[in-house]
């Protein structure tokens, strides 16, 4: 994802309010008071990630939604949002991006019991210091953070890291399809994702 955020115009602004009020309550962002900013993913071509801001008080409401100037889906923690973009994208990931995509793909979804968060730079992490000296000593003896390869029989891409999950620091492995799929296991074991249901 591109690390530069730019200001929406003015006309991008009233279709995004106009779109949002026949879905949510928009009480809690005046557009007076409101900031809607946008970058480019570098594995979409149409597609924009967009940041809404209530910036009045530190730490005020805000929400995510990704959206092509037509069409917006607002990013509720399950896959489906991210899933619709692509589809509408007709994305095929390329393996230069499936680190990004993966990243990003995991900053906007969750777990049935809440954030998931990839390990990219095992050394920098947050979480390394809320593990135990074995576990710690076990990630940053890992030479890559992420082991990537791509299964010609399945046609997806497959990969392993560690993630951030419940409070653990646990080994993962990833099943990611060209057109943005993910299923996660650790351990052998399936994580769920957050659901609409």
């Amino acid at each position: 994802m591109s690390y530069i955020w730019s200001i929406v115009d003015d006309e991008a602004r009233k279709e995004i309010f106009d779109h949002f009020a026949q879905l949510h309550d928009l009480s809690l962002f005046p557009p007076e008071l409101t900031k809607i900013e946008k970058r480019r993913p570098r594995f979409y071509k149409k597609f924009d990630h967009y940041r809404v801001t209530n910036y009045a008080g530190i730490d005020g409401p805000s929400f995510k939604f990704i959206g092509d100037g037509k069409d917006f889906f607002y990013l509720d923690g399950t896959p489906e949002p991210i899933y619709q973009a692509n589809k509408r994208e007709e994305l095929e990931l390329i393996e230069d991006h499936i680190i990004a995509y993966l990243a990003y793909f995991l900053r906007n979804t969750q777990g049935e019991k809440g954030e998931i968060d990839l390990v990219i730079n095992n050394e920098k992490s947050r979480f390394i210091t809320q593990v135990s000296r074995e576990e710690r000593e076990r990630i940053l003896e890992r030479e890559h953070n992420i082991d990537l390869s791509f299964s010609e029989k399945e046609q997806a891409y497959l990969a392993s890291g560690t993630l951030y999950y419940d409070e653990e620091l646990l080994p993962a492995t990833f099943h990611i399809t060209r057109d943005g799929i993910v299923t996660i296991e650790s351990n052998g074991i399936p994580i769920k994702l957050k659901s609409r249901i």
